[in-house]
């Protein structure tokens, strides 16, 4: 995850060799290309959705909640420092841009 000029995250994945890949691991995650990552990433960091158990040599559970609110901090007092049309604060835009994006790319089945 890289921050760009404009204060929004670019994405890249990679397998646990540390191999550029064109998609997420499907047993891992849902998400597929990295372009989709953005639906739940675009605004922050976010935690984990389940309890996990920590693995030795990793970070613990615990210690990755707080380095992504940490994380999540910093990227806020650095958005708020830029000059940009894009308001980060007003989180109702990412859902109306989600909307509008589904309308158009995932229309309702019509029967004529």
């Amino acid at each position: 995850m890289e921050l760009m000029p404009n204060g929004q995250l670019r994405f890249a994945t990679y397998d646990l060799q540390g191999i550029l890949m064109p998609s997420a691991n499907a047993v891992i995650s849902a998400a597929g290309k990295p372009g989709k990552c953005m639906w739940c990433h675009e605004s922050k960091a976010l935690t984990l959705f389940q309890e996990q158990d920590d693995v030795p040599g990793y970070l613990t559970a615990q210690e990755f909640v707080e380095r992504v609110a940490l994380t999540n901090e910093e990227l806020t007092e650095i958005r708020n420092a830029l000059s940009t049309d894009l308001v980060f604060a007003n989180q109702s835009d990412h859902t109306l841009s989600e909307l509008l994006y589904i309308s158009f790319m995932e229309p309702s089945l019509h029967i004529t």
